[in-house]
């Protein structure tokens, strides 16, 4: 009869809770530990004085209701510290960024916002002219605009 007392190490097959975190304890793949109210997975072995962040060391496990203001406030304009190459002003740049290409569309249509003295783009003021949801124009009528089917048929009467 064959021999079935034969065993295979399987290595750390569960995660094993190490606490909260602290700079002396040593941590190793799949210990997970809580700072500031967050989880954290370690993912190499002999961890150790090495803060849970993203990053080659340790992923997050389950985020803890206080880290998302702190999350959103990196994203929106860096300096927390709670993720690597976060110290990017996100809406300066994002704002820099819109204004740039408004500047190139316009550049390149050559078409800008109308003025007393300049044809141009034009938008609703919102009360006298108004865009529904599915895209038809409305307008006033003592406006001297008639509108057919979302279009603007304009009607001059001489003074």
């Amino acid at each position: 009869m064959a021999d079935l007392t034969a065993s295979v190490d399987l290595g750390k097959v569960a995660l094993k809770n190490k606490g909260l975190y602290s700079a002396t304890i040593k941590y190793d793949a799949m210990d997970f530990c809580t700072k500031d109210g967050n989880s954290w997975l370690c993912l190499i072995d002999g961890t150790v004085g090495v803060e849970p962040k993203e990053g080659a060391n340790w992923q997050y496990l389950a985020r803890g209701i206080d880290s998302y203001g702190t999350l959103s406030e990196s994203y929106a304009k860096g300096g927390t510290k709670t993720r690597e190459d976060e110290d990017t002003d996100n809406a300066k740049y994002y704002s820099e960024q819109a204004k740039a290409y408004a500047d190139k569309a316009e550049a390149s249509t050559n078409v800008s916002i109308a003025t007393k003295d300049k044809a141009g783009l034009v938008k609703p003021d919102g009360t006298t002219i108004t865009i529904d949801a599915d895209g038809t124009i409305k307008g006033a009528n003592d406006l001297g605009l008639t509108i057919i089917d979302g279009a603007i048929n304009t009607t001059y009467e001489e003074a």
